[in-house]
């Protein structure tokens, strides 16, 4: 994106729900009450002790991740822009690639199978969402689908009726 690109809708998010920090926490604590209790008793189980660190250290890591990763979605009368750290890095979809566009619903679980990144096998391409039900659907020239899920479908729609207008779509 070049810093004179207008830009019509931005928005990020984030995997940041209680329940799911209340989970990783509970099985953290889980995780560290199985070390202390193997490093307790007199017998020391090494591989017990080595599971639960290999444990406790793949959930920290999941943590760290999860804490990390966010969706953005920016349009621009030239481009639309997506990413989802640390995953994918900016894709840039132009009306040279673009042959259709719109906001729709969707259903994450029944179409793609769940939130995150997605392929669905049934044909309706590649999803990057976080959570909700509503997104920016892009049919690609190559005819692939992309869709980018959205927490903002208003405001959203408003900046892609002005992107048709500009690259001279229906």
């Amino acid at each position: 994106m070049r810093a004179t690109d207008k830009i019509l809708f931005k928005e990020v998010q984030s995997f940041r729900y209680t329940w799911v920090w209340w989970i990783m926490l509970i099985v953290c604590f889980g995780c560290t009450a199985l070390i202390a209790y193997h490093f307790s008793i007199d017998e020391r189980n090494s591989e017990a002790v080595l599971a639960g660190l290999i444990s406790l250290g793949s959930i920290l890591l999941a943590i760290i991740l999860i804490h990390f990763m966010k969706l953005e979605l920016c349009v621009t009368p030239k481009a639309i822009y997506c990413s989802y750290f640390p995953f994918i890095k900016k894709r840039t979809y132009t009306q040279d690639n673009v042959t259709q566009v719109k906001v729709r619903k969707y259903s994450a679980i029944t179409e793609f199978g769940g939130w995150g990144i997605k392929y669905s096998i049934s044909g309706k391409g590649w999803v990057y969402n976080v959570k909700g039900n509503t997104g920016l659907q892009l049919y690609l020239s190559n005819d692939k689908k992309v869709l980018i899920g959205t927490q903002q479908s208003d405001e959203l729609s408003a900046a892609i009726e002005q992107v048709k207008k500009d690259w001279r779509m229906s």
